[in-house]
Order: structure tokens, then sequence, then C-alpha cells
């Protein structure tokens, strides 16, 4: 491989890593963003594509052109510090909500594989969150860049067999009705994309520091995204393959995998939980970050803090809590991009930090 394809590669996966975790790789979030709509998921799957893959991009070729590598400092440079402040507050409550998510999924994971009280499970993956967070890093950083491709290659797979085995042709999956009337699937698509692109810009702009041009950092985003984007797009005619039966399952994928190989579910259930791991250890560290500039004091302290601070709400439920927090974050994320698109137009140039 190249040293230009290594960088690429290398710029992918971090963002792919972002964004990976409870939701993504256990198939929920696709049926309850995506395949609750019927066959007009799959068409809301890729306008998240598009727009996850393409504000991606554009995010990492003004980050690489500017030299602005944090999150804020990107957005104050685009839209000025008051957005910049508020996009902070975001990115907290962001990260706070996705490891809530992330404890849930592994407790729901737990229950729906093992058999575990659902409560037992949680308190499992917040324990093993913790000694990592009071441990060395970097092993995980380095398995991470080995895991997001196997799970990614994994989850396409699962995908594949089971579309393959349906009875139901693909071209009657767009025909599939709606399970309940909501808010618009074109909505809830860009919904999606809003709150994958905040939790995405907590590692890409850092991570454009590779990247020998502006044009080869938004490739190497572009790809991510499109390959993301192509994941969920597998996941959502999985999902309508198995409908309704999966809607009422907390770990898509684990099922999907239950029907299609039943010898294999250990295998799929551990990959499953390490993502969750390795996600949720993540959003604490981030979060240990903010809260030791805030407060002052060791950034372990504080993540391990922020994993108490948040159990709680996993009380609402893995399903629930995505239901909940995954559409309000994403609203946060969409409301920041509407305002940023506006300045741009009023000033008719990026704005100076």
């Amino acid at each position: 491989m190249s040293s230009r394809l290594w960088r690429v590669f290398l710029i992918s996966v971090a963002y792919a890593g972002a964004v990976i975790g409870a939701g993504f790789v256990s198939g929920r979030e696709v049926v309850q963003f995506f395949a609750v709509h019927g066959g007009r998921g799959l068409a809301g799957a890729a306008l998240a594509t598009l727009a996850f893959a393409g504000l991606g991009a554009a995010a990492a070729y003004l980050s690489r052109l500017s030299g602005r590598h944090d999150y804020r400092d990107l957005v104050v440079h685009v839209s000025g510090p008051r957005l910049g402040e508020g996009f902070s507050v975001l990115m907290t409550l962001t990260l706070a909500s996705a490891l809530a998510i992330m404890l849930a999924g592994g407790g729901a994971l737990a229950h729906q594989q093992l058999g575990w009280d659902y409560t037992a499970g949680t308190a499992a993956t917040s324990s093993v969150i913790v000694l990592i967070l009071v441990s060395d890093l970097r092993g995980l950083l380095w398995v991470n860049g080995v895991l997001v491709p196997l799970l990614l290659s994994g989850q396409l797979a699962v995908a594949i067999a089971t579309l393959r085995a349906s009875p139901i042709p693909l071209a009657r999956l767009v025909n599939i009705s709606p399970a309940a009337a909501g808010l618009p699937w074109w909505l809830m698509a860009l919904l999606y994309a809003g709150y994958n692109l905040v939790v995405g810009l907590s590692i890409l702009p850092p991570a454009t520091r590779r990247a020998k041009s502006p044009g080869e950092a938004a490739f190497a985003a572009l790809a991510g995204g499109l390959v993301l984007g192509f994941c969920a797009l597998a996941t959502t005619a999985l999902s309508l393959a198995l409908w309704p039966t999966v809607a009422g399952v907390d770990i898509p994928t684990a099922y999907a995998v239950a029907q299609r190989w039943p010898g294999r579910q250990g295998l799929v259930s551990v990959a499953l939980w390490l993502a969750m791991v390795m996600s949720g250890t993540a959003n604490a560290y981030g979060l240990g970050t903010r809260l030791a500039k805030l407060l002052r004091g060791p950034i372990n302290r504080w993540a391990v803090a922020a994993v108490v601070i948040c159990l709680p709400v996993t009380k609402l439920g893995f399903a629930r809590a995505i239901a909940i927090l995954y559409p309000m974050a994403g609203a946060g994320g969409l409301a920041v991009i509407i305002v940023a698109v506006i300045r741009r137009f009023k000033a008719g140039r990026w704005p100076a930090s």
C-alpha cells in the first residue's frame, strides 16, 4: 500500500471509528431511523449517506486548508466564536448521550445473547470501561484501527447473506409499508446525519493532520462516510428483509446472525461488545478532557466520573435511549450546520476567527 493510500485509510478509519458504536453496529439505530419508514427508509439511508459523506468531506477540507485541527477552532473559524461555544456545549452533551447509549447497549447485548439481567450487563460493561480508563489507552487505539474494518466487513457480510437467503426479492423491499406514523423519512435522515457529523467532528479535524493536502483530507473523509453509508443501506435492507420481527429486537445484527449462522452468535456478540466498549471509552475520555479543562484535575478521574454520571440514563433502555437521545443531538447538529451556511452566504466567505 502506498503512503498516500495509507494516509487516506487511517483518516477514513478514524472517522468511521468515531461513528461506530452501540447503535450502528447493533443495527438498532438503522431500524429506528430508517427501517420504520418501510421502503422509504432505503431512500432515507441514501440521503443520510450523501449528507454525512459530503459534510464530512467539507469539514475535513476546511480543517486542513485553515490549519484548524480542533473541532472548536474549526467551528469558530467557519461561523464565529458564539457558535463555536455553542457547538462545544453540544459536543459535550452528545458525547454524554453516546456514552449512555454504549453502556445501555452492553446491557441489552448481555440480556439478549446471554440471558443476563439488563442491569448486570450494563454494570459489567461500565466496569470494563472504567478499568481501561485507569490504565494505558494506547493499546485500545491500536485495536480500534484493526477492529473497525473487521466490524464493517462483518456487518456487510451478514446483510448480504441475509438478503440472499430472504424469500423477499430486493426489488420488493421498497414496497414494504411504514411501521408507524412519525417524523418524515427525509427529516429522520438529516437528523441521523447531523448526529453523526457532531460525533465525527470530535476526531476528524485532528485526523486531517496526516493529510498532505486539503483535497486528500476531503477524499479520505468522503470515503469513510460513503463506506459507513453503504453499511447503513445494507443494514436497512437486512432489517426490511426480516421485518416486522426485527422491529422488537434490541440487537438486530446479532438476531440476523442467529437466524443464518446459529453457531457463530458468540463470536459476533464479542465483536459487538468490544465495539461498544471502545466507543464508550473514547466518549468517556472525551468528556473527561472537557471536564478537566473546566474543573481541573486528572482527565482519567473525570472520565470515570462521566461513566458514573451517565449510568442513570441507561434506565431508559437501549432502544428508547437511541430513540430519544439521537434525534435531540441530531437536531442540535443540524442547527449548527444551518447557522454556519447562513453566515457563509451572508458574509460571502468563511468568517475569519
